[in-house]
């Protein structure tokens, strides 16, 4: 285990054979239902309400969050992004899934591109669905 705070990446590589084999369809149904429980945030800060998922289309997925009174949104096209999980130490043991593919802070949050899973097995599969669907965009 790191030093308090730290964060660390989760020595996770999607195979690229079996990312390649799961269905379009099946992948955004997964991906939904994994934002549908993500956080916007990490829970050791405090109790945030599930992200709210817009869309999971074919080119890209968006999501909604509470933050205060606002509702900001992210957008993201699947062939921009290089999903990555760290375990973050901050308060209890959390991982977070960067979008963007590095350590996106001491306390990152889906405005900076990370949201927040309950298990690394969740954020694996995570994971494996943005890469499945960049997969299935590619020729």
């Amino acid at each position: 285990m790191g030093l308090s705070g730290c964060q660390q990446p989760v020595p996770y590589e999607p195979d690229r054979e079996v990312v390649r084999s799961i269905p379009r369809e099946q992948a955004k149904s997964e991906l939904a239902r994994l934002l549908g429980r993500a956080l916007p945030s990490n829970p050791a800060w405090g109790d945030p309400e599930p992200l709210q998922v817009v869309e999971v289309g074919d080119a890209g997925f968006a999501f909604r969050w509470k933050k205060g009174h606002e509702t900001p949104e992210f957008r993201a096209d699947y062939a921009s992004l290089a999903p990555r999980a760290f375990r973050s130490h901050i308060g209890r043991e959390n991982v977070y899934v960067s979008l963007r593919g590095k350590d996106a802070g001491p306390n990152p949050g889906a405005g900076d591109g990370a949201i927040w899973f309950a298990s690394q097995a969740d954020a694996e599969m995570m994971i494996d669905a943005v890469e499945s669907l960049k997969a299935a965009g590619q020729p």
